[in-house]
């Protein structure tokens, strides 16, 4: 028996076209104004479907966002860390997106169809062959910036929820389902269409206006469609300025115009016994003034089913609320709708879907529920799959030489692991609030179990962040793809230990240096030695490439500096001076100077011909550790003998001389804008000093454990520490706060590294392995 029931179109668009990669569909992309932006909380009309912004939470009281809806009394700005923000330019294409019951249709400009699809360089016809169908056309690429689910905007929703609601009390409004925007896509210039009919290829066209790839664009529908399919377009101001003679690049519009928008959802309990009753939704009042709502469009059909238009996320939202009984509120977002269908589509039966996986959630103060974040997190660990070889099932070697740099704080080298690699990528975390006790975490372990032996030299990165590549006391440098987490080569050349490993600022060519006194050059393409660099009569311990990749320097256990020409591989200059051996080299940022450090030492170097320029004297104890400042004016050094110290590049003078340690410093490094450095030591603490006055910030202390690295993010956030026990641990670089403690590694972490986004931290031990840590993943938990 048929019935008929009445479709509202913004529902049935954003139902079929909402994506779990793309947030819900907007049939009103020019609503609100000003734009949405990241922050706004408000909520959906379901008469017309525009979001409604009440506020915006990342902005102050007085911002424009605020002036009509006032925050309440108890208002705090939500803040985060700007690492769980992702910006991706071009994240849709050019073209249109049309849901499974649509056919597109290129039309040719000659081809008929109205004055309008004559009249048009370029023009579609849509068909729709089911009950509910959509359409969206752009005319040039949409923009995506989104959030990160994460549990500080959950935690924040959880403490302003019940003054956000009686602030909506206030004005008339009760019961309605409040949403916190997390992200959206935006666009210029866009089309939409919605078919809810029971009568089968419905078609309308698209139409370009002097042509489609320029900027405007109409709908035509023929007559007996108008009743079934509900076309618009805009924004109109944009469109009606568009002329035929227009060209492309003299329409420049903002891409304003939200066309997929992400979101956190909060229900009330009692509100979803009310709507599960069927008792619906309190009429909503008219929009807040910032446009005209647009109309809502009624359609009326035969034959629908009142929950094709259903928002998947009412599923979640049923499911939280039947597996917590104690739950006053859940919070939901479309990233749970991504999470839980692994990126792919939604399955048709949602809810049985929903049950089967029976995802675990999260309390907070046995009030708000939410799906676990943790579980998440480790089921995107677990869908990436296994990237190592299958013979990395079975256990590994430990260490088995001993490690270049200071002198071993960790577990005793040689002896051999028994665990598995399951173990090996299962380390924790440990986060102050959870009262310091251990988690499971996922991370990245790269590994190649035929290794013998251990890796005696830190880690190197690639510039590009794409490859991480280190040196064995088996004579091999493996390099392994950072994503893939797979060993891309196993580069065998060397006779002997390989000490030092460098990328050229291409990534497209490694540097090996060995106690065979060689150098190898391998491209990174081939796996193949490109050149063998002969000349140093001892163990090569340091190596690196000039800015421009032309030169490269070396150092050795035979006290020299050596400058080779990268194009001809030959030796063009020798630097004279050190009496011990040079660990440690670099090129400043401008590629002028060399600046190496050998027993108490540090030499500054012309490299175009490798003459001597100044002498840096003070340090009393051997030099561990070089930095320099990335407007290359200063150099850092740490010593054996508990200081660090800050020289002037250009004159060889002290400057600041950092007398805080009680034990040798092993790391140093300088913050992104030069005015901050942190130094690591075998006392234990990180500290953070200025580098103009030598005043002392923060002294970031966790326990006793040697700290034997530092590295600072390139962007400024974060600061981490690898210690002697095989931890890690994330710090707030602003605050000089404990973000939280990682471990995984069995041995002491001789190096670690930031990828140049931020969004991980590379890591090497004398476990034998290399571990990747996702920052993002951290923050999201922290």
């Amino acid at each position: 028996m048929s019935k008929s029931t009445k479709a509202i179109a913004w529902q049935v668009y954003a139902n079929q076209l909402s994506q779990v990669d793309r947030g819900r569909a907007m049939w009103l992309p020019e609503l609100p104004k000003p734009e949405v932006t990241i922050g706004d909380v408000g909520w959906i009309d379901q008469e017309s479907g525009e979001f409604r912004r009440l506020f915006n939470v990342t902005k102050p009281p007085d911002d424009e966002l605020n002036k009509r809806f006032k925050p309440p009394d108890n208002y705090q700005i939500l803040e985060y860390n700007s690492i769980l923000e992702a910006d991706t330019p071009n994240y849709i294409q050019t073209g249109h997106i049309c849901s499974k019951s649509v056919k597109s249709f290129n039309l040719a400009p000659h081809a008929g169809g109205g004055a309008a699809v004559a009249t048009a360089e370029v023009a579609f016809k849509y068909t729709c062959s089911k009950n509910q169908g959509a359409v969206l056309y752009l005319n040039e690429p949409a923009d995506r910036r989104a959030v990160y689910k994460n549990d500080v905007w959950v935690r924040y929703i959880k403490a302003n929820y019940a003054s956000w609601m009686a602030s909506l009390e206030s004005t008339g409004l009760k019961d309605v389902e409040l949403v916190v925007v997390r992200g959206w896509i935006k666009a210029s210039v866009w089309a939409v269409a919605a078919w809810c009919d029971k009568s089968t290829e419905h078609e309308v066209t698209l139409s370009g206006n002097g042509g489609i790839a320029q900027a405007g664009f109409t709908f035509a529908t023929s007559d007996e469609t108008t009743s079934s399919v509900m076309p618009r377009a805009g924004p109109q101001d944009r469109l009606a300025t568009v002329q035929p003679s227009d060209s492309k690049t003299s329409l420049k519009f903002p891409r304003d115009q939200c066309i997929f928008m992400s979101y956190f959802k909060v229900v009330n309990r009692i509100v979803w016994l009310t709507i599960r009753a069927k008792a619906g939704y309190h009429t909503l009042p008219p929009g807040d003034g910032a446009g005209d709502g647009g109309d809502t469009v009624l359609i009326e059909t035969e034959g629908l089913e009142a929950d094709e238009t259903r928002d998947p996320l009412d599923d979640v939202v049923d499911y939280i609320f039947l597996t917590n009984e104690e739950a006053k509120y859940a919070v939901v977002s479309d990233a749970d709708l991504y999470e839980l269908c692994n990126g792919s589509e939604i399955p048709l039966n949602f809810p049985a879907y929903l049950r089967s996986q029976a995802p675990r959630c999260d309390l907070i103060d046995d009030e708000v529920a939410y799906l676990s974040i943790f579980d998440a997190i480790y089921k995107s660990h677990e869908n990436r799959g296994q990237a190592l070889q299958p013979m990395a099932m079975q256990g590994i070697q430990g260490p088995l030489g001993t490690p270049q740099g200071p002198p071993d704080q960790g577990g005793a080298p040689g002896e051999a692991s028994s665990r598995s690699v399951d173990e090996m990528r299962s380390g924790t975390i440990t986060l102050p609030r959870e009262s310091h006790t251990p988690i499971k975490w996922p991370h990245a372990v790269l590994l190649d179990p035929t290794a013998e032996g251990g890796a005696p030299c830190p880690a190197a990165l690639s510039k590009n962040g794409a490859y991480v590549g280190i040196g064995f006391e088996d004579c091999c440098v493996r390099v392994w793809n950072v994503e893939t987490e797979e060993l891309e080569h196993n580069l065998r050349g060397h006779d002997d230990t390989v000490l030092c490993t460098t990328f050229s600022p291409d990534s497209k060519t490694l540097v090996s240096g060995s106690a065979d006194c060689t150098l190898l050059m391998w491209d990174m393409e081939s796996g193949r030695i490109k050149r063998r660099l002969e000349g140093h009569d001892g163990d090569v311990w340091s190596a690196a490439f000039s800015p421009d990749g032309k030169i490269l320097a070396t150092g050795s256990v035979d006290t020299m500096i050596r400058f080779w020409s990268v194009s001809t591989g030959e030796t063009f200059a020798i630097g004279e001076g050190h009496s011990a051996v040079v660990q440690n080299l670099l090129f400043i940022p401008d590629g002028t100077l060399v600046v190496s450090c050998a027993d108490m030492v540090c030499r500054v170097w012309d490299p175009r011909n490798g003459t001597g320029l100044s002498v840096m004297m003070g340090h009393t104890g051997v030099i561990w550790s070089l930095s320099c400042s990335h407007n290359g004016s200063k150099i850092a050094t740490g010593s054996e003998d508990h200081t660090a110290r800050i020289w002037s590049t250009d004159t060889g003078d002290e400057l600041v001389t950092i007398r805080d340690h009680t034990g040798p410093v092993w790391s140093v490094q300088f913050s992104p804008d030069d005015r901050k450095v942190i130094s690591g030591s075998y006392d234990a603490a990180i500290t953070i000093h200025d580098t103009f006055t030598g005043d002392l910030y923060f002294t970031l202390r966790a326990d006793d454990c040697v700290v034997h690295s530092v590295a600072w993010s390139l962007i400024g956030n974060f600061i981490v520490g690898g210690y002697a026990d095989g931890s890690l641990k994330l710090w707030d670089a602003i605050k000089g706060t404990k973000i939280a403690e990682l471990r995984g590694h069995t041995d002491k972490v001789k190096s670690v590294m930031f990828s140049p986004d931020e969004d991980s931290v590379i890591t090497s031990s004398d476990d034998g392995t290399v571990r990747v840590w996702s920052t993002v993943d951290v923050m999201k938990v922290c």
